[in-house]
């Protein structure tokens, strides 16, 4: 409240001997007489009553009361630490009569003495003080009541935000487990692919080997018969080497089919045609030969 701080700023200025002069006048001006009265209460000082002989009767005077209030020696402390708070009505309408008074201001006050002008706007800054704060004071209250239910709505939303928080990283959790398991699916599908494409290169291994079951097993016979036959085929073979490479090939073959007749005859077991190249020979290498 910018006329109260202005006020307790002026009081701030006065100094005791300030007070002094003040006090000190036994017949004051109409004026200081005006504003000590005000000042008297509002420090609940009770003034003086006596008979006025003029009109014979009672009158209150506030001088004599205000001058001991003044001589207290913490009259100025007592203003500036002045409890705003505790005014009532009863003050206020009290304080009326004074304040109404046209000269009750610092322009009309300033002229007689600073020091009366400044207790003077004291006293004003109170009156405005007690009449702002019946409409903050309700406004206060009000502001209390809805501190407080702001507080049990926070503490519900905390409350609310903390099970909420509890949720979401269970949500999360959930989210990143699923994508864990996204991940494996994605996993073993790829897996499963190459087992397919693994299992179709089979297949077509297996349909291709089966093509050449009917020859292995042709090869596998003539490999029998050649197993019996071994015997007088590599003795033919052995005389060949041996005896008949000096000659042509008309008498070797000759030759051959005479010992392959002998074999026979003495229960030898042959091919029953001769062919060294069958017997001793490389395929694959005598190929080479040709290239």
């Amino acid at each position: 409240m910018p006329a109260l701080r202005a006020a307790e700023e002026a009081l701030k200025n006065i100094t005791s001997k300030d007070v002094t002069l003040v006090k000190t006048v036994n017949v004051p001006n109409p004026d200081t007489r005006m504003v000590m009265s005000a000042v008297c209460v509002l420090l609940d000082v009770a003034p003086l009553r006596k008979m006025n002989p003029e009109t014979q009767k009672k009158e209150t005077d506030y001088w004599p009361s205000a001058q001991k209030m003044m001589n207290s020696g913490h009259f100025l402390n007592d203003l500036l630490q002045y409890d705003k708070d505790s005014i009532d009505e009863k003050k206020i309408k009290a304080l009326k009569p004074f304040l109404e008074n046209p000269k009750f201001n610092r322009e009309s006050l300033i002229p007689i003495s600073p020091v009366i002008a400044n207790i003077g706007s004291w006293a004003i800054a109170m009156d405005k003080y007690y009449h702002v704060n019946l409409i903050v004071v309700p406004k206060r209250a009000s502001l209390k009541i809805a501190q407080a239910e702001y507080d049990v709505v926070a503490g519900e939303l905390r409350v609310k935000q903390a099970a909420l928080k509890e949720i979401m990283d269970k949500v999360n959790k959930m989210k990143r487990d699923l994508q864990d398991l996204k991940d494996e699916l994605s996993d073993l599908e790829a897996q499963l692919e190459d087992c397919k494409q693994r299992l179709i290169k089979a297949e077509s291994l297996i349909n291709s080997l089966s093509k050449e079951k009917s020859r292995w097993l042709d090869l596998s016979k003539e490999l029998a018969v050649d197993l019996i036959n071994l015997t007088g085929d590599v003795l033919i073979s052995a005389g060949m080497i041996a005896y008949l490479g000096a000659f042509n090939s008309v008498y070797r073959d000759d030759v051959a089919a005479q010992w392959v007749k002998l074999s026979s005859e003495k229960k030898i077991p042959n091919s029953g045609s001769f062919s060294l190249k069958r017997v001793l020979g490389n395929p694959v290498e005598i190929r080479t030969w040709n290239l």
